[in-house]
């Protein structure tokens, strides 16, 4: 007799820090601003996407600090094992 897999539940987990959608185009206003002069033309896409929050798994201030790639990478992981082991449970 063969095993057969059957989704049993269906979970979700999302990280504490929330900012606003107006937040958020903002946000990305500041970030990408100093790269992409023309930003300012983009930034509308914030205003209809249909979502009003967004979650970050640490302060969006943190964005703005310089962080190599294995510092993000490492965040990265650490708290996406953390959510999914949260949403598992």
């Amino acid at each position: 007799m063969t095993a057969t897999a059957r989704i049993l539940g269906a979970s979700t987990a999302v990280p504490e820090h929330v900012v606003s959608q107006a937040e958020a185009r903002e946000f990305a206003g500041r970030m990408f601003a100093r790269h992409h002069p023309d930003v300012e033309r983009l930034l509308p896409v914030f205003d209809h996407a249909d979502v009003e929050q967004r979650h970050f798994c640490v302060p969006a201030d943190w964005f703005e600090g310089a962080h190599s790639f294995s510092d993000r990478n490492d965040l990265y992981l650490r708290h996406a094992l953390a959510l999914s082991i949260e949403a598992a449970q």
